[in-house]
């Protein structure tokens, strides 16, 4: 008879390494270079040694600008598959930055990876907190088929064991997912015992240890493969690894050890099994690990820098550098632009965009989103102004007099929306008008007046898709147009065609929807409750107090009233109690006065309910949210997420023997969205990534979390979470005290979100118009070649949405990345540039080719698009 064939275990040495968290980036740079220094010396002395950096590449850059005389020994030793790098530049927190960035993060870590001898192809990313819906289509899309994971497994995990199929929401693309069960530390220091702080190797005590991992590992394997990762946090490798194998293979019967990269792991899988189970949708629980689910809303400030860097370098900076490059040989910024994403992404991974660690790391990371926006508004001035200084404004002028202007729209449909301008006064008093570029009238207001300049409101008409338009003041019109507009103010209330709104005495509105007569009262209040959580996770005291803003008597006023736009001021002092007590156990008796400066809006001809809050946070340890009861009875939320619509069941998992119980707060993009079928009510944010709903006796409340002041990296005596998430630090600066601006946004509908257009509605709030000026021609410029209104890309039917427009990475043609939100049926996409390309192609994420399409007569390419499918083209100028 045959011996049973025995079990494999492979041993991954490896480090997680955090680029900053409990300690600055640089002390923690200082101990990279010293592990790196350590394993190449390992490696010259045993050249079968093997390694895992953590699925980065960051990692070699922050090396070799300290060392660069190491780059020839790493070269070496990735191409020869010793050392593993890669797929990712960093290891992002999926949630809290976009699916761009996650795209681009990979792209860069490619390139990187590729120029130092080999990429590694696996999903490798065990720390984060959780993981998105469409990963693995994001994956797919680099040809990545396996993924590794620690964190976000509920109690599904009981039934799929340690392997399975994860599916992303277009119902195709999947990955080989391993569930890390007994964590990515579940070998670190193996054997070392030590001994007045000098570590020895003990093969038994090693041996005890993995027959215990085993032990748990074997009740969830789907294969007779084991992944035992040998590393932790920050930790070096051990050279002794390979003489313990030795050993364990000696002295173990029925499992033989093997000295590997996640590579062979999976390798091994596919070979002992062809079948797994399926799983679908986010991974998004807590039953073996901690979710850490607070950090959403630790330090707020972060994600709004991190929403308007991306914004910039997304809607504007890659789509018109690229455009300006093709369009008018300006010279395209690639180096900067890359340079801008890696300074951004440096703040993405989840100990910094988190906001959960010291506040020397969030001190950085201010700084870095400060360079992203330096290097981005400079680079998207030159494009803009090279684009529109081409454009023929002698075309369409209207008079002899006259001063013309060049907006343009990054988004992929034709809008009508506001922009702001500031003109000379004096223009005013030339009693001249805004005017189109076919000669209609604009309507416009006056904002403010002051040093010889005005601000003023103007509403452009039907900026034509990612393109531009031209707008001219006519000095010489004579202002005799009277506008006629849906907008009106008096006293508190002001409406539109779409709503009406009334401020109380108490400073909440009253909203109604004029299309169907529905109405909705007590709306944006605010309230805080105690947070005697850390930065990983909120946590309410023994003895909640919630406070409301009910009881305040604000000042309001009408500040603008116009035919443009039309606004109210709501301005009062919050009482909030200064703080948790010492034992944290309830709150202060002494309460702060916390200023609130809040702007309520309405658009002509906009269904959105505008905010712009301002608070003065003087108080500590406390969440402030703004709420909106509803009259929705549902039981799921919707919720915008990457390139997907996700819904969220308000009824949450029971958590039994979780380790860490699930909380109803949660994540999402730019909205929130509850419907029943008949009517809905969405909550448009701008970078504010947290959110509640609630069930509540007259339908469900929507809670938009503004900010969480907490003084303690982690904590281990609060309800939410037993035991600490990391070193008990203070960290007084998370508690946010200072002034902050949020921006959100209110709509009443009919229906759900796809038919009332909401994904529209909240990117337009989130992207306004740019305008810049656009000059007379003259002899000192080229001769303008331009025409006064332009669509440089559509992109049809109306279910697709754009998400990037960008010059290719490696060739000189255009990269378009668009998906189908249409949720139940496959759409036949249609994409037309500004001139019929020479070539098309289909590509993956990575920009490789992967078909070549067929132009249509008119130079459009046309393709079907899945449910939730995301689809990369390049189109050759």
């Amino acid at each position: 008879m045959s011996a049973p064939t025995k079990k494999e275990a492979i041993v991954v040495p490896h480090t997680h390494w955090d680029r900053a968290w409990y300690l600055p980036f640089e002390r923690f740079r200082l101990r990279l270079v010293r592990l790196t220094g350590k394993l190449l010396s390992i490696l010259k002395t045993d050249p079968n040694f093997k390694f895992t950096f953590d699925g980065q590449t960051v990692v070699l850059e922050d090396v070799l600008e300290i060392r660069p005389d190491y780059a020839p020994s790493l070269r070496k030793a990735v191409s020869s598959g010793n050392v593993m790098v890669g797929p990712w530049y960093i290891l992002p927190d999926e949630f809290l930055v976009s699916g761009e960035a996650i795209i681009r993060n990979l792209l860069i870590g490619h390139r990187i990876a590729g120029r130092v001898g080999g990429c590694m192809k696996i999903g490798y990313i065990p720390d984060p907190f959780g993981h998105i819906a469409q990963l693995p289509q994001i994956l797919n899309g680099f040809d990545i088929e396996t993924f590794v994971f620690m964190r976000g497994m509920g109690d599904e995990g009981e039934e799929l064991g340690s392997e399975f199929w994860w599916v992303a929401a277009d119902g195709e693309s999947k990955v080989l997912a391993h569930h890390q069960i007994t964590s990515y530390c579940n070998a670190a220091n193996l054997g070392y015992v030590y001994e007045n702080g000098v570590a020895r190797m003990d093969y038994e005590r090693a041996t005890e240890h993995l027959r215990h991992i085993i032990s748990i590992m074997d009740r969830y394997a789907t294969t007779p493969v084991y992944l035992i990762s040998n590393g932790c946090d920050h930790l070096e490798p051990q050279p002794e690894i390979p003489d313990l194998l030795r050993y364990l293979n000696k002295n173990w019967d029925d499992v033989r050890f093997i000295l590997g990269t996640p590579v062979d792991f999976f390798e091994k899988v596919r070979k002992s099994r062809k079948e797994f189970k399926t799983y679908s949708g986010e991974l998004r629980g807590g039953r073996y690990h901690y979710l850490l689910p607070g950090v959403f809303s630790s330090r707020i400030y972060l994600k709004q820098a991190n929403f308007r860097c991306q914004r910039l370098l997304e809607r504007w900076v890659e789509p018109f550098c690229a455009i300006a490059h093709f369009l008018t040989d300006h010279p395209h910024p690639s180096h900067q632009i890359t340079y801008a994403w890696k300074t951004l992404l440096k703040n993405q991974p989840h100990d910094d965009i988190c906001g959960c660690s010291v506040d020397e790391v969030h001190r950085e990371d201010v700084i870095r989103f400060q360079l992203v926006e330096e290097v981005g508004e400079d680079l998207l001035s030159d494009a803009l102004a090279s684009i529109a200084s081409r454009i023929d404004t002698s075309s369409s002028a209207p008079s002899d007099r006259w001063s013309a202007f060049a907006v343009f729209n990054p988004l992929g449909w034709t809008r009508n929306d506001t922009i702001t301008l500031t003109v000379p006064k004096q223009w005013l008093e030339e009693k001249g008008l805004f005017v189109s570029d076919d000669g209609s009238p604009l309507p416009f207001q006056v904002l403010a007046a002051d040093n010889g300049n005005a601000t003023v409101l103007v509403r452009a008409k039907e900026v034509p898709s990612l393109g531009y338009r031209t707008l001219y003041f006519d000095h010489q019109a004579g202002r005799t147009v009277y506008w006629a507009t849906d907008v009106k103010a008096s006293g508190r209330v002001i409406e539109n065609e779409f709503v009406r709104v009334q401020v109380q005495s108490n400073g909440t509105l009253t909203v109604t929807d004029k299309i169907n007569g529905r109405t909705l009262s007590d709306l944006n209040f605010l309230e805080s409750t105690e947070d005697a959580g850390d930065e990983y996770d909120y946590s309410p005291a023994e003895n909640s107090l919630t406070v409301t803003t009910h009881t305040v008597r604000p000042q309001v006023r009408l500040t603008e009233k116009g035919p443009v736009r039309a606004s109210l001021e709501i301005r009062y002092d919050f009482p909030i109690p200064e703080s948790l007590l010492p034992d944290r156990k309830s709150r202060s008796q002494r309460k702060v006065k916390c200023p609130v400066v809040m702007k309520v809006s309405l658009l002509s001809g906009v269904p959105r309910v505008d905010f712009q809050v301002t608070v003065t946070n003087n108080a500590k340890d406390h969440r402030l949210r703004a709420v909106f009861p509803t009259d929705i009875f549902t039981d799921v939320a919707k919720v915008e997420e990457h390139f997907h619509i996700i819904e969220r069941s308000l009824t949450l998992p029971e958590g039994k023997d979780w380790a860490q119980a699930p909380v109803p707060t949660n994540h999402q993009e730019q909205f929130v969205s509850v419907d029943d079928g008949v009517k809905g009510v969405t909550v448009i944010n701008e970078g504010l990534p947290e959110y509640e709903v609630a069930k509540g006796d007259k339908g469900v409340i929507i809670y938009l979390t503004l900010l969480r002041s907490v003084g303690w990296l982690s904590r281990g005596d609060f309800k939410t979470r037993k035991g600490n998430a990391g070193p008990s630090i203070p960290t007084p600066e998370a508690q946010c005290q200072g002034t902050h601006t949020f921006r959100y946004s209110l709509v009443l509908h009919n229906s759900n979100w796809r038919e009332a257009g909401i994904i529209r509605l909240a990117t337009e709030h989130n992207v306004p118009l740019r305008v810049v000026p656009a000059r007379r021609p003259d002899q000192k410029h080229p001769a303008p070649s331009l025409p006064v209104c332009w669509s440089l890309l559509s992109l049809s039917p109306e279910d697709l949405f754009l998400t990037s427009i960008k010059k290719a990475e490696d060739r000189d043609s255009l990269i378009v990345r668009f998906f189908n939100a249409n949720d139940s049926d496959s759409v036949s996409a249609a994409v037309c540039l500004w001139k019929k390309p020479r070539r098309a192609f289909t590509t993956n994420m990575n920009e490789d080719r992967k078909g070549e399409l067929t132009l249509s007569t008119n130079g459009s390419i046309c393709l079907q698009v899945k449910p939730w499918q995301i689809v990369t083209v390049e189109l050759v100028p």
